[in-house]
């Protein structure tokens, strides 16, 4: 193989990569929202308070299953005005 072969070949490589991780962390990032709207039950001050209580679990360095478990527990037994 020549040089432009194997460039054709890395390049594609590296372009089909980037492209799953993209499309992977938009994936997850639809499943947060999706959970988020669905334990504020159309209620957008609850919205929003979760979202700052996700986006704070994130920044601690929880997983996303476990900041989503947590939030869950928050949704169940708090209220936004807490």
């Amino acid at each position: 193989m020549d040089l432009t072969a194997i460039l054709i070949i890395a390049v594609a490589t590296a372009t089909a990569i980037a492209f799953k991780v993209f499309v992977y962390r938009r994936i997850g990032a639809w499943m947060d929202r999706d959970l988020i709207q669905g334990l504020s039950a159309g209620d957008s001050e609850r919205r929003t308070w979760l979202e700052q209580h996700y986006r704070q679990l994130r920044a601690e360095g929880l997983s996303r299953r476990k900041a989503q478990a947590r939030l869950q527990q928050l949704a169940e037994g708090s209220a936004p005005s807490d």
